[in-house]
């Protein structure tokens, strides 16, 4: 049925009636009352907010962040402590302008 409903637009009017269960004039009060019980209220749910942790650890959802984590890794594994140390400061730094310009973002919306 919901393919049918994705595409009411293009059926007849007492074609989108019988699939909907209604008539011109609507529903009944008492059928309204049970679509109500049965569905809930006909209202959008507002979305949670995302968590300040949530949004700073977003920042480190990317392939080349995992790329550059990686390379941190690698650098340091072959003993090169100031290659390693640059690649997470930019890591870091990245992070918390992302952080910041999300976190704003999502406090304008």
């Amino acid at each position: 049925m919901d393919s049918l409903l994705r595409s009411a637009h293009a059926l007849p009017v007492q074609e989108v009636e019988r699939l909907l269960g209604t008539t011109p004039h609507g529903i009944s009060m008492e059928e309204a009352q049970r679509r109500l019980e049965r569905f809930g209220p006909n209202q959008i749910q507002k979305p949670k907010p995302p968590s300040i942790v949530g949004i700073f650890l977003h920042q480190f959802a990317s392939p080349f962040i995992y790329l550059l984590m990686v390379a941190a890794l690698v650098a340091l594994l072959l003993g090169d402590l100031i290659d390693a140390a640059v690649i997470a400061g930019v890591l870091v730094i990245n992070a918390v302008v992302g952080f910041f310009q999300e976190y704003n973002a999502e406090r304008a919306v």
